[in-house]
């Protein structure tokens, strides 16, 4: 690409060369980062199982969809638990289906979920989504995009391997 494609591209189709530099910084993150992207993904998953876990201590004193949510979070867990995740896109994967289930969750505790759950799930949720951002900005850090990126850890000292 940076060496045959893109000397090829008119030089007056500055949008056509600016999308071909975007693709080509793409493929050196994803160069950078492809080996990490499992301990990664593991690490997103691993703080979810624990705000999970956090969000059905509170399931004894709900009742309706609200319960009937919270058992579907429950099985999410448990069948999540049960199963080897061993590739970076099924760890995504059972991320993005607990992270389902709570979206639904969510949606059944505005209609009879009592306010002192709604508060505390609210409370989970942000916490975990605080963490969360944190480490998607030290991700993301090859874009240079973040002002504060000089204030985080590298990704190798977020994902433990130095």
């Amino acid at each position: 690409m940076q060496y045959t494609i893109m000397p090829a591209i008119n030089p007056d189709d500055s949008m056509a060369q600016e999308q071909a530099a975007l693709l080509v910084g793409h493929l050196k993150v994803i160069n950078q980062q492809w080996d990490k992207a499992f301990l990664f993904e593991l690490g997103t998953l691993k703080g979810l199982l624990a705000a999970t876990e956090e969000i059905l201590r509170e399931k004894s004193s709900q009742s309706g969809k609200t319960a009937k949510a919270l058992d579907d979070v429950a099985t999410s867990l448990a069948e999540t638990k049960a199963a080897t995740c061993k590739t970076a896109m099924q760890t995504s994967d059972f991320v993005h289906k607990i992270g389902l289930a709570i979206e639904r969750l969510l949606d059944a505790s505005e209609i009879d979920g009592t306010d002192a759950f709604k508060s505390r799930l609210q409370n989970i949720i942000l916490d975990y989504s605080e963490k969360q951002s944190g480490r998607e900005r030290i991700w993301n850090q090859f874009y240079n995009l973040d002002p504060d990126r000089e204030k985080f850890p590298t990704i190798d000292e977020m994902l433990g391997l130095v």
